[in-house]
């Protein structure tokens, strides 16, 4: 069996793209569609979890306040949040900051991508593309 990796992603269509991709490349993908179920999903498989790949506006609230309890139970995971805003209007709106990013030793991958973009960040230790901001203001987290 390959890589675990959690996928939280509520756009089914991503999802469905994404899980048929990840499985060809050798990962073991588990996926929730909201921040609650991937929250459950941690703590079933906690440290078996390598990789999480999670959307940010998830619609039961922000992916960043489920990644820290998703991180509390996989604490070794590569974490990449992603998106379709732009990281800076993200930051702007305070969903997602550069402190938040250190804090959860995330990295960050703007929608549309690629899946090829995807494989890259998940394998390449060096594939950070994160734009940092200095300022959090908005939601406290």
């Amino acid at each position: 069996m390959g890589r675990k990796l959690l996928l939280v992603e509520d756009d089914l269509t991503i999802a469905s793209m994404l899980v048929t991709a990840l499985r060809r490349w050798g990962f073991d993908v588990l996926h929730a569609p909201d921040g609650r179920g991937a929250i459950a999903l941690a703590k079933k498989s906690g440290p078996e979890i390598d990789a999480v790949l999670c959307d940010v506006l998830l619609e039961d609230g922000p992916g960043p306040v489920a990644a820290k309890d998703i991180r509390a139970h996989c604490p070794g995971a590569k974490l990449i949040f992603t998106s379709g805003y732009p990281i800076d209007v993200l930051a702007d709106r305070g969903m997602l900051c550069a402190e938040t990013m250190r804090e959860l030793r995330a990295s960050y991958l703007a929608k549309p991508f690629l899946p090829a973009a995807v494989r890259a960040a998940l394998t390449d230790p060096l594939a950070t593309n994160v734009e940092r901001r200095s300022a959090c203001a908005g939601i406290a987290y």
